[in-house]
């Protein structure tokens, strides 16, 4: 329910890379944790009918359009997961954050305009490394 074929694809084309670990992580723990479906990356694109069907009934028209006004050339994308409930009623976006990656300025700038547009709050995962205790 999560993820489908076009996601598989997605990170076996980039699994050089070490991409898509902690957004997909981060998706399993809000499904385990709160029964909170996600899209992972790419729902913003008709390329994907799966994610676009569940997109377009989430939101309105003029949140669509901004998100369309964006762009696939952007260099700055929608955040990561676009998390909701199982019957629709609720949704947010979600960035995630690895250990050693933080916000960038261009960021913070286009979540601020989308925050403005769907009247949400964007919510931020941050993976943190844990040090190991010495058992001495």
């Amino acid at each position: 329910m999560l993820f489908d074929s076009q996601d598989t694809q997605i990170a076996l084309n980039q699994r050089h890379l070490g991409l898509h670990y902690y957004e997909w992580f981060a998706a399993i723990l809000l499904y385990h944790t709160a029964g909170l479906l996600s899209l992972v990356e790419a729902y913003a694109y008709k390329s994907h009918p799966r994610k676009r069907k569940v997109l377009e009934s989430l939101m309105t028209g003029e949140v669509l359009d901004f998100i369309a006004s964006r762009g696939i050339s952007s260099v700055t994308q929608c955040p990561d997961l676009l998390v909701y409930s199982a019957d629709y009623k609720d949704w947010f976006f979600c960035e995630v954050k690895s250990p050693r990656d933080k916000l960038r300025e261009s960021q913070i700038q286009f979540f601020e305009e989308l925050m403005h547009v769907t009247g949400k709050e964007i919510r931020i995962v941050r993976f943190q490394f844990l040090g190991v205790q010495n058992p001495t």
